[in-house]
């Protein structure tokens, strides 16, 4: 992918975070872990028993994500860290004895605005709490990386045919 094709779906990325939210936005993750890795397992949701607080999961490293996809972040802050405890609790209390969690990533559609101070601390009290989880925040930038890493197939199957670079004009000023 060349610089300009690589600029073009690097903003059809971000337009499309833009956009979601909720479960438009878990579905958008889903979709580009599920083609970054192939251990990776989406958790559907089960009737009165949800998904047991399991976004997705790679049960050979242990590792599992809870996405968190608000409308808007900046006024969801206290949610935010409630929706993380509750969370990890309910996914610890189920999925431990099953595939023990190794590693726990809260996705947040931060829309590039980053994270505030207090979730890196609730994040911190699961580590000493938990000894053997390490649990970290994964924003859009993370996600960002791990999708423009995809191969020109897998990119073109997220977000759509991507337009020839030639044919757009880009005002890079």
């Amino acid at each position: 992918m060349d610089r300009n094709t690589r600029y073009i779906v690097r903003l059809m990325f971000q337009t499309k975070v833009y956009s979601c939210d909720g479960a438009a936005f878990e579905s958008f993750f889903t979709q580009i872990m599920q083609r970054h890795n192939r251990n990776f397992q989406q958790v559907k949701p089960q009737g009165q028993y949800g998904d047991r607080k399991n976004d997705g999961f790679d049960k050979t490293t242990g590792t599992y994500y809870q996405v968190y996809a608000p409308e808007d972040i900046k006024i969801k802050e206290k949610e935010t860290i409630e929706k993380l405890v509750t969370d990890f609790s309910g996914l610890y209390a189920y999925w431990q004895s099953l595939y023990p969690i190794q590693s726990f990533f809260y996705v947040v559609n931060d829309k590039y605005k980053g994270a505030y101070a207090s979730l890196f601390a609730e994040l911190r009290k699961i580590e000493i709490q938990y000894k053997d989880v390490c649990a970290n925040p994964f924003l859009c930038r993370d996600l960002e990386d791990i999708f423009l890493s995809l191969d020109d197939v897998a990119i073109n199957d997220i977000i759509g045919v991507i337009p020839n670079p030639d044919n757009v004009g880009v005002e890079y000023g």
